[in-house]
């Protein structure tokens, strides 16, 4: 999050989102292996795609193997960066991974 205050307002709402990974596919295989540290340093080690964002900033795009992200630089710090693992090696080919939309959960 960019801001202390962003935290408080937004995690109950990613908690809620993500809680719905397991109703929506309970079979699936866990989809992360290893820790966190490492999904971590792996992301962090990653060569980013930067190009100027619709609004402002710039659109930061990461790909690695196993993991997708994206991230907007503003103003000389991240307002926003996600990253997930994906189903195969990543590459330059795009942002991809297994979670369904948001959208797409609003909708069943």
């Amino acid at each position: 999050m960019d801001h202390p205050y962003t935290m408080p307002t937004m995690l109950p709402k990613l908690v809620r989102s993500y809680a719905l990974d397991p109703v929506e596919a309970p079979h699936a295989p866990a989809a992360m292996t290893g820790g966190a540290a490492e999904f971590l340093a792996r992301v962090g080690k990653s060569e980013p795609l930067i190009r100027p964002a619709v609004g402002m900033g710039e659109d930061v795009r990461l790909t690695g193997e196993g993991f997708s992200g994206a991230a907007l630089w503003s103003e000389q710090r991240y307002i926003h960066l996600c990253a997930f693992t994906t189903n195969g090696a990543g590459g330059s080919g795009g942002f991809r991974t297994s979670i369904s939309r948001p959208a797409r959960r609003r909708a069943r």
